[in-house]
C-alpha cells in the first residue's frame, strides 16, 4: 500500500454549465482517495491555485486552447504545489511544480509541457505570478505577438 493510499482528495467537480454568473449550484464539491501515481507519474499535493479567467470559458463546453471541460470532470484551473511522492525520474519529493491542478488537493503530474518544476524560489505565490497562467500569457504575448524590437518602449 502506498502513502497516497491513506490521503483524502478534495475536487471540485462541475455539476452544470453555468447560465450567467457562476453559482454555487454549478459545482459539487466531493471527497476521494488520492490518486495513487503509476510508473512515470508523481503525485503533487496542491498548496496553491490560480483561478484565472480562462476558467470560465473552460466551464462554457466551447473549444479552446484547450479542450472544454466535460461534466463530472474536476474543474481546470493552474495551480502550484509540492511533489509528495514520485515514481517519475523528472521529480522527486519535495519538488515544487507548477501545473493544471484543478480545484482538488492531490493531482498526478508527468514529464510534460504542462507540469514545470520549480527551482530557486521559496515563495509559492511569486511563482504562481511569474509561473502561473498570468505570467506565461504575458510572456507569450509579448513573444509571440507584440515582438518588441530593440529601442521601442513597452507599457503594462
Amino acid at each position: 500500500m502506498t502513502d497516497s493510499a491513506h490521503r483524502q482528495n478534495r475536487q471540485v467537480l462541475l455539476r452544470r454549465r453555468p447560465d450567467g454568473l457562476v453559482s454555487p449550484d454549478d459545482t459539487e464539491m466531493v471527497t476521494t482517495d488520492a490518486p495513487v501515481p503509476a510508473e512515470g507519474e508523481a503525485l503533487l499535493r496542491t498548496t496553491y491555485v490560480g483561478i484565472d479567467a480562462a476558467a470560465r470559458t473552460w466551464l462554457d463546453g466551447e473549444p479552446g486552447y484547450l479542450p472544454a471541460l466535460q461534466l463530472g470532470e474536476v474543474v481546470r484551473v493552474a495551480g502550484i504545489g509540492e511533489v509528495v511522492e514520485s515514481r517519475c525520474d523528472a521529480y522527486k519529493v519535495g519538488d515544487m511544480v507548477t501545473t493544471l491542478t484543478g480545484l482538488q488537493d492531490y493531482a498526478i503530474i508527468r514529464d510534460d509541457l504542462f507540469s514545470t518544476p520549480v527551482v530557486g524560489y521559496t515563495d509559492p505565490l511569486a511563482v504562481m505570478s511569474i509561473y502561473g497562467p498570468t505570467g506565461a500569457t504575458a510572456y507569450f504575448g509579448m513573444k509571440g505577438v507584440g515582438k518588441p524590437q530593440a529601442g521601442e518602449t513597452v507599457v503594462v
